[in-house]
């Protein structure tokens, strides 16, 4: 190939380049592929008007002479002769702000177009110019890329572009402004249009960024356009995944030889109620329901009954621990009967050989029908600064997000997490459901409270008392000063003749592994001990627990388990007695979870 012949046969303005196989792709057809990609995985018709000239415009600074030269250089030369650095994004937004005489509606997709290649600050600390101000004082080719822009596409056809966002930006902004007002004179204050505005903007952002990444990696793989799960494809999945979740359920009626168990009666209740609700057309839920009482199937249950209903997109299950999402994600694979539809995402996956690049592609996008992952991902979704978290924010839109464990998110973040809960029920179209047997106080929060939520089992005290398993017993004052690990060990030892097994959770890890080391010293060969904590590889703490599990089973071994916290939430293990270092009364009702979980033994201490 004569690369400098190709060089010179050049005619048109590029987007990118192929140094080892000579292909080209025009600005014209990567602007028209991000704007329709983008368009296309936007599931609020509302906004995408803005997304379309958001993808227009977001790139044509690469008209500029310099980009251009760029690219025939790295076509004759190879890609080392690249010049970095290049400024692609500026020139759109200040097109946008030259075609939109709208203030905000211009500053709005400027912003966009600004940030898709790295987030910012709206105001430079260190001389006080805000974005746009900086930005239209910047030297660019300005001219000279308008001219080519507009022999690109035409003018009339790009004034229609923004005159369409226009009208979206100010139906977004109306609907913003009414929800506030009415939330404002009901006295619930569960509204802040500024931060909704901004996560409107953050949609538009991952919608950009989304599409400009995969029309980019589908040039340079020399694929065509990588088309992601369609409605009609996901009602099948979830159909199927309907049929293979009941059948899952009846299988383990048939195989549990407690199943007339009083428990698992109320479970079944529960489970229904779900299914109920999945029939019923709210946008935010409360599963409130005691520890064991079967939260995550039944919250599948609802979720995939509802998701069919509603024709939603993406069924995702959060969890606040490793420890419970790796249980969990395992439990509902079995329970949807097919794991390829089902997306574990978090710190401890390990991929097969030659999956990595795969895994770390659906990782970014989520473009997988069940996404089960980690409090951790979701909030960086919703508010790291990181691109490959912003491109999955779209992702949320039109779905059903389950948050099981919801006590469990910091209370520094309590605000803005209900903030997110509200826009994304109330302007994105996505059921929202908070499963925890200790749902969170939020009602003397004067600001930012959370919408009204539906409870899916009616009154939350009716299973309260079928479920109480456990006496709560305050040991505080048994040792004054409190107890020391030598008297602790000694007290599990008195606590595991009487009830077999023994749960100690501490508060930290140092604590936890000082005691096990002291009851190591002190406890007869029968006993098996264990020890858990973060610190723990993935693995050996997966290993640990299954061992744990399997020796509870044999009757006639004395376990003792010295943990931290990682199994006081969504841990499916049940212990004759649970002893808990002094913490808040929710830690000691989820810690009385792990024990005597399906009531096998009558009524016992924790």
């Amino acid at each position: 190939m004569d690369k400098e012949n190709t060089k010179s046969q050049i005619t048109e303005n590029l987007a990118h380049v192929d140094y080892e196989s000579g292909r080209c792709q025009s600005m014209k057809e990567h602007l028209e592929n991000v704007a329709f990609m983008a368009e296309n995985s936007c599931s609020l018709e509302e906004l995408k008007p803005l997304i379309a000239i958001i993808g227009i415009l977001h790139d044509i600074g690469k008209f500029g002479r310099e980009n251009q030269e760029d690219f025939k250089n790295i076509l004759v030369q190879g890609n080392e002769s690249h010049k970095h650095g290049l400024d692609h994004s500026t020139a759109g937004g200040r097109l946008a702000q030259e075609l939109i005489k709208e203030g905000s509606v211009a500053e709005f997709i400027s912003t966009v177009i600004y940030f898709h290649h790295g987030m910012g600050d709206c105001i430079n600390l260190d001389n006080g110019q805000g974005i746009q101000q900086h930005r239209n004082e910047k030297e660019i080719d300005y001219e000279w890329i308008k001219e080519e822009f507009f022999q690109t596409f035409r003018k009339e056809v790009v004034d229609e572009y923004c005159k369409k966002a226009i009208e979206s930006y100010k139906y977004l902004y109306g609907k913003v402004t009414s929800f506030c007002n009415e939330s404002k004179a009901l006295k619930r204050k569960c509204g802040n249009g500024y931060f909704f505005m901004g996560m409107y903007f953050r949609v538009a952002l991952s919608l950009l960024i989304d599409g400009d990444w995969t029309d980019t990696a589908c040039f340079f793989q020399n694929v065509p356009s990588t088309k992601r799960i369609s409605l009609d494809e996901t009602q099948k999945i979830w159909q199927e995944c309907i049929d293979n979740f009941e059948e899952y359920m009846e299988q383990m009626i048939r195989n549990n030889p407690a199943n007339g168990n009083l428990l698992n009666k109320f479970r079944q209740e529960i489970s229904d109620s779900c299914r109920q609700a999945a029939e019923t057309n709210r946008d935010l839920y409360r599963l409130t329901v005691p520890t064991g009482a079967g939260k995550t199937l039944s919250s599948l249950r609802f979720a995939l009954y509802h998701a069919k209903k509603m024709k939603k997109q993406h069924i995702i299950y959060i969890a606040p621990f490793n420890s419970i999402l790796e249980q969990n994600a395992e439990e509902i694979r079995k329970a949807v009967g097919d794991s390829s539809v089902v997306l574990e995402h978090h710190c401890n996956v390990i991929c097969e050989e030659g999956e990595e690049e795969r895994y770390r592609s659906l990782t970014e996008t989520w473009d997988s029908p069940i996404i089960v992952t980690t409090a951790v991902q979701i909030l960086n979704t919703l508010f790291s600064d990181q691109k490959s978290c912003i491109r999955r924010m779209h992702t949320l839109c039109n779905s059903i997000i389950i948050f099981d464990e919801v006590q469990a998110i910091p209370v520094k973040c309590m605000e803005l997490f209900n903030l997110a809960v509200n826009f994304l029920s109330q302007f994105c179209d996505t059921t929202v459901v908070l499963c925890s047997a200790t749902q969170p106080t939020l009602t003397k929060i004067k600001n930012n409270n959370i919408c009204e939520c539906e409870e899916m089992t009616g009154t939350v005290e009716k299973y309260a008392e079928a479920f109480k398993r456990t006496n709560i017993i305050d040991a505080t004052g048994l040792y004054p000063g409190g107890m020391k690990i030598k008297d602790l060990s000694n007290f599990t030892l008195e606590r595991t003749e009487l009830y077999q097994s023994t749960l100690i959770i501490v508060n930290t890890t140092a604590c936890a592994l000082e005691i096990f080391q002291q009851l190591k010293k002190i406890c007869p060969e029968e006993y098996v001990l264990f020890h858990l904590s973060n610190n723990m590889c993935p693995q050996h703490k997966l290993d640990t627990l299954e061992a744990i599990k399997r020796n509870l089973k044999d009757q006639s071994k004395k376990v003792i388990c010295v943990s931290t916290q990682v199994v006081e939430a969504g841990v499916n293990f049940s212990f004759g007695c649970v002893i808990r270092s002094r913490a808040g009364l929710d830690n000691v009702i989820q810690a009385a979870g792990r024990c005597n979980r399906h009531k096998e033994l009558g009524r016992l201490g924790a």
